[in-house]
């Protein structure tokens, strides 16, 4: 027969995006799904997977961990769901909480390329400093990029209100930003590479 998971993990992550992009409450039109799907096999980590495959496609980031985390929780096995969520997790900025999780994914998966980079990225990152603002908080290599992160954050500052302004929407927590620079025989914009897409 067809696995019909990645399809209803689609429609479900349609819906909860469509919804407004939180976390699906169980009588939402995802949640009706996700519990029908649940009756049937407890067990529906490839369902979730595919929610948070979808929601990543939709750059719903929030939401694509959360169905990635719960992927694991119902099916541990699922190792590349593992290295998915630990991504996520870093496009969000959350990278203490990210660094376990891919811990946990190159141990299962020795040759994803993709969390190698990433761990060493988090492993260069453990020797910045971060500066903070405000609305911002700025890490920088301490050995090269301390003034320019001083000028950086002085700028963001800077254009923050008349960006939230033109954009209609101001972010609920500090955002983040990172400078590259050339460290163990990379550059700056190979490390940002890393850093972003994890190649």
């Amino acid at each position: 027969g067809i696995d019909t998971k990645p399809l209803l993990g689609h429609l479900a992550a349609s819906y909860a995006v469509l919804d407004g992009g939180q976390t699906p409450a169980p009588d939402s039109r995802a949640g009706k799904i996700a519990a029908q799907v649940e009756a049937a096999n407890a067990h529906a980590g490839r369902f979730y997977e595919a929610c948070g495959d979808a929601c990543e496609l939709l750059r719903c980031y929030p939401l694509a961990a959360h169905y990635y985390a719960r992927a694991v929780e119902r099916l541990p096995q699922l190792t590349a769901a593992y290295g998915k969520w630990g991504m996520v997790l870093m496009r969000l900025g959350e990278e203490e909480q990210a660094r376990p999780i891919l811990k946990r994914a190159f141990e299962a998966d020795p040759f994803n390329l993709r969390v190698d980079n990433t761990l060493k990225v988090l492993e260069l990152l453990a020797g910045y400093e971060t500066l903070e603002t405000p609305h911002f908080r700025v890490r920088f290599d301490p050995r090269h990029d301390r003034l320019t992160a001083r000028l950086v954050a002085q700028r963001l500052e800077q254009v923050y209100s008349r960006l939230c302004k033109q954009f209609e929407y101001e972010p609920p927590d500090k955002s983040l930003f990172e400078l590259f620079s050339r460290s163990r025989g990379t550059d700056g914009h190979g490390w940002f590479s890393a850093r972003m897409v994890g190649l």
